[in-house]
């Protein structure tokens, strides 16, 4: 595979990456800090955006979807030119050459941002020179762009290094209209864990995933009794909970 970038460029970081999210399959882990633009070689740029392509549209990154959509925006023929293998092989090899796979893509991808970092950083720095030698160029908006773009990267980085999910606005509201509507097809009204109550119930559709849940209230109004009746009924709905209750001396 060839590059114009000088020979400090190293390419397995981001096959690395792109194996790790081929070995997995699941739009769970495809994150949404990592932008097709992060990829300084143009065919792991497409590769990435056919992926995230892909997610939106299938909510997978399975290799035939993602060879589909990669068919579907490109030149097979001209990508195994530069190869010197199919598509469909290269991708493979991915998947079978990723080192760390998907449970080091917490490590993989700072590494992959880092490189990008890199050579954006000295791409601008030559912008900078080239613009600087002009003498009808201001100092101060030089100073501006020049800072617009570095705190670009070093946000980017910062993402990197805590790597969030691919789902937008959009796609949320789309999989909480879905599980709405499962929840009517099944009868039951709930698109999460019952409480046991059913005015909160309707009111709530029940204990959602990753819900952070507080009962308050004045000492002695039966906080604990609640707690455990609706830990029972979350049991008896097969969820699994635990209750723990501080008790009247831990103040």
């Amino acid at each position: 595979m060839s590059t114009a970038l000088d020979a400090s460029y190293i390419p397995e970081l981001e096959q690395e990456v792109l194996g790790a999210l081929r070995v997995s399959g699941d739009v769970k882990f495809l994150p949404g800090s990592l932008e097709p633009a992060h990829f300084i070689e143009p065919l792991h740029r497409e590769i990435f955006a056919s992926m995230k392509q892909a997610a939106r549209q299938y909510r997978s990154v399975r290799l035939d979807l993602v060879r589909n959509v990669l068919a579907s925006a490109g030149d097979m023929d001209a990508y195994r030119k530069t190869l010197g293998i199919s598509v469909p092989e290269y991708l493979a090899r991915l998947a079978s050459g990723t080192a760390r796979g998907v449970g080091g893509l917490k490590d993989s991808i700072p590494a992959m941002l880092h490189q990008w970092g890199r050579f954006f950083v000295g791409q601008e720095a030559e912008r900078l020179l080239l613009a600087a030698a002009d003498p009808g160029t201001s100092p101060a908006e030089l100073i501006r762009t020049a800072a617009q773009s570095f705190d670009e990267v070093s946000s980017t980085l910062c993402r990197g290094r805590h790597r969030k999910t691919l789902h937008t606005i959009a796609e949320a509201s789309e999989d909480a209209l879905s599980a709405v509507a499962e929840a009517m097809q099944r009868g039951s009204g709930l698109t999460g864990t019952t409480w046991g109550l059913a005015d909160v119930n309707r009111a709530t559709g029940g204990m959602q995933a990753g819900e952070m849940i507080i009962l308050g209230a004045r000492p002695s109004m039966g906080k604990t009794a609640v707690a455990l009746s609706i830990g029972i009924q979350a049991a008896r709905a097969d969820a699994v909970g635990g209750v723990i209750s501080l008790g009247r001396g831990a103040r």
